[in-house]
């Protein structure tokens, strides 16, 4: 099996800006995705769909134990859908849709909550 080249990793775009508050900045210093970039990309160029969910679930484990998940969460549902396409708080973000990794729909229990 070939080693994935990882893509280099980019700064958030400008319209983040205005939703970090000084306080959240200081969260996301913290946040357990930091350096960690490209495994929550939505997808690679010519990357298998089983390499991706791989990387989506390495993500969603990172986010499990992040203290900044919360305002993760919180940050990913103000943003417009192609802002926000890859991993938030654990979940998979791809246009209007959102689900674990793994999955391509909510579960029940989850969209009632």
């Amino acid at each position: 099996m070939k080693k994935a080249k990882h893509p280099a990793i980019t700064p958030l775009p400008a319209t983040f800006a205005p939703l970090l508050d000084r306080n959240l900045k200081r969260l996301f210093a913290r946040s357990a995705c930091k350096g960690q970039g490209w495994l929550f990309d939505l997808g690679h160029n010519d990357e298998p769909a089983n390499y991706a969910t791989k990387r989506h679930k390495a993500a969603a484990r990172l986010c499990t134990r992040c203290p900044a998940r919360a305002a993760c969460k919180q940050v990913a549902d103000t943003l417009e859908p192609e802002e926000r396409e890859g991993v938030w708080a654990g979940l998979v973000y791809d246009g209007d849709k959102r689900y674990p990794p793994g999955c391509k729909t909510m579960p029940k229990e989850a969209t009632q909550k």
